[in-house]
């Protein structure tokens, strides 16, 4: 019921302003008012009409996008909370000293190691799981979700 009247009155006023538009238009045509540029034509007021619906049905829209600006906001500010938050850990503390790549050596390596994690002992994550991280040397873990790439980093 209640739809029903919204309807009813949406369909109202649109005739009551279409009609009071349609009117002055009409009236400005007929007097031939005089603008600042000259004097108004019947494809002058109908450009306005159309200008004035058109407007008002993207001005009528901007509240169903609100929720999609306010959802990009929230995540843009949680973006710069990541980017211009300070690590706990200083790498150039006091006293600490900086070490170059080119001193490092050795390498890590794992041998038919195999995992499980407290939570899941029903599954095993790794399973003699054999690679060897070289220094110097870009090393890539491919594999599908849940293969153990994050369990070895």
């Amino acid at each position: 019921m209640s739809q029903s009247l919204g309807l009813g009155l949406f369909f109202g006023v649109t005739t009551i302003f279409y009609g009071y538009a349609f009117f002055w238009g009409g009236w400005l045509v007929a007097d031939k008012v005089e603008a600042a540029y000259g004097i108004y034509t019947g494809g002058d007021i109908f450009a306005l009409l159309l200008i004035i619906m058109i407007g008002s049905f993207f001005i009528g829209n901007i509240p169903t996008h609100y929720k999609a600006i306010r959802d990009a906001k929230v995540g843009g500010k949680l973006a710069f909370d990541v980017i211009n938050h300070v690590s706990e850990i200083q790498t150039n503390a006091h006293g600490s000293k900086m070490v170059s790549r080119d001193t490092l050596k050795g390498k890590i390596e794992f041998v038919n190691v195999g995992f499980h994690y407290g939570s899941r002992p029903d599954v095993q994550v790794l399973k003699d799981f054999s690679c060897c991280f070289e220094v110097g040397k870009t090393t890539a873990l491919v594999g599908p979700s849940g293969s153990g790439k994050s369990t070895v980093i």
